[in-house]
């Protein structure tokens, strides 16, 4: 069995809803399918598809599978299809990478092996795991109220499992995911897809909402006390917070010098919260040791927000990119701490 010819279908795909919307104010109307048939010289078919969402959500567009298939096709005839493994490698050594345009040739030469074979697919690749595969139905980024109805109306026609797209500014992503929380009912798996854009701050309300949590901790340092009262009123509009500040039960420096001074008192905080009985606490720019501290003695689980670096704008992550810091943080040694003894 060889193949004889390879036939390229362009279809467009409409979108029921119109318009399909994610993040960064990304959209598509029209799905771009490609469709390929694989004819053999004894007169088997194979078919199989590829149909990218969009340019621009991930490396791939509907041209070029098209092109892409045109450059292998050359390679393939001629070819058996039914040899998985050799046909894989062959359109690897004739186009490098854009694995999405082989996906819908290596479909439909697993078509044609299924049919010679006279065997389901699954069989051919290990067995049967089920008798069907749970769907989940994507949400497009939509008003807040929309995105609920359009769950409402999914879960109606049989749709338990709901993918969110989120991504936006964080405050509208919440009302989003308030939305949909409240329309579906306790039993409704509800998962929200971070698309490797949704913001720390939205993913952490997202994650409270689906543990169910009610009482948030904010344990903050006093030099972050801005930012930690607008997360408050952040989070208020969906739970109910309890913040405590760094210098809580601290002791002032005094001149006899018999007391130490305490600038901060993690210890305290983390008492504080487990008193009022949070879900979750959060870290927001304590210092790093006092974080340790305070996660150790915390009841409730913990989870840094935001986090303190005076040298670079609170983004500690910038000091792995810049050879200054990193020369200035692997030249430390022990002998530049103060009170440090030498214990070898």
């Amino acid at each position: 069995m060889k193949i004889s010819a390879i036939r390229v279908y362009q279809v467009d795909l409409p979108l029921v809803e119109g318009r399909y919307s994610w993040s960064e104010g990304k959209f598509v109307e029209v799905f771009d399918s490609t469709v390929v048939e694989l004819l053999t010289d004894d007169g088997n078919v194979g078919y199989g598809e590829v149909c990218p969402l969009g340019p621009f959500y991930l490396p791939a567009f509907g041209a070029g599978a098209r092109a892409g298939i045109a450059e292998l096709a050359a390679t393939i005839i001629g070819q058996d299809p039914t040899a998985i493994g050799p046909i894989n490698q062959l359109m690897d050594r004739a186009l490098l990478g854009h694995p999405y345009v082989k996906s819908a040739i290596d479909m439909a030469c697993w078509d044609i092996l299924g049919k010679a074979a006279n065997m389901p697919i699954c069989h051919l690749l290990g067995g049967r795991y089920g008798e069907d595969v749970v769907l989940y139905r994507a949400i497009s980024q939509r008003p807040a109220a929309e995105m609920a109805a359009n769950v409402a109306s999914y879960r109606s026609q049989g749709y338990r499992r709901f993918q969110l797209k989120v991504g936006g500014h964080a405050n509208e992503d919440i009302e989003r995911i308030r939305a949909v929380r409240e329309i579906l009912e306790a039993a409704a798996d509800v998962s929200s897809e971070e698309e490797r854009q949704l913001c720390r701050l939205a993913e952490l309300v997202y994650f409270c909402l689906e543990m169910r949590f009610r009482k948030i901790g904010i344990a903050y340092c006093v030099d972050l006390q801005e930012p930690a009262e607008i997360l408050a009123g952040v989070l208020d509009r969906s739970f109910k917070t309890v913040g405590v500040c760094c210098r809580l039960g601290t002791v002032p420096q005094r001149r006899d010098a018999l007391i130490s001074p305490i600038n901060c008192n993690p210890l305290a905080q983390a008492r504080f919260l487990n008193q009022a009985g949070t879900d979750l606490n959060v870290i927001v720019g304590l210092c790093v040791g006092a974080d340790c501290v305070f996660a150790k003695e915390s009841d409730a689980p913990v989870t840094t927000l935001f986090v303190k670096d005076k040298s670079l704008a609170n983004n500690p992550i910038g000091a792995v990119y810049s050879e200054y810091y990193l020369r200035e943080s692997a030249g430390r040694s022990t002998d530049d701490v103060p009170g440090q003894e030498d214990r070898s």
